[in-house]
C-alpha cells in the first residue's frame, strides 16, 4: 500500500489559495483537484517501495486467532529462539507435507 499524497503540498504546488467566503462545494473541488495533482506527481516506481526488501516477491497471509492462541504462539517463538514468521513457515510446510504437496513456503 502506497503512502497517501500530502494534500497541503499539492495545494501549495498548484498555487491554490483559499478564498474568503469560499463555498464548501468550491473548497471541495479545490481539494479534489489538488489530490489529483498530488497523485500524478508520485512516480509509479515509488508506489511499491514501502515493502521491505526481505519480503520482495512474497505475499501476506492473514489469519485471525484467539488472543490466547496468539500469546501462545509468541511464547513458543521465544522458547524456540525463532520468530513467529519462522514458526508459521514451518507449520505451512508441515501442512503441505501432510497433503503430499511440495514444501515451498
Amino acid at each position: 500500500m502506497s503512502k497517501r499524497p500530502n494534500l497541503a503540498a499539492a495545494l501549495h504546488d498548484a498555487g491554490a489559495r483559499p478564498a474568503q467566503g469560499q463555498t464548501p462545494a468550491a473548497a471541495l473541488a479545490l481539494v479534489e483537484s489538488a489530490a489529483a495533482v498530488a497523485v500524478d506527481a508520485v512516480p509509479a516506481s515509488k508506489a511499491v517501495t514501502s515493502r521491505a526488501p526481505s519480503r520482495a516477491g512474497q505475499r501476506a497471509v492473514t489469519l485471525y486467532v484467539k488472543p490466547e492462541a496468539h500469546k501462545q504462539l509468541r511464547l513458543l517463538a521465544v522458547d524456540a529462539g525463532s520468530s513467529v514468521q519462522d514458526l508459521m513457515t514451518e507449520a505451512l510446510n508441515d501442512l503441505f507435507r501432510k497433503h503430499g504437496r511440495t514444501l515451498i513456503a
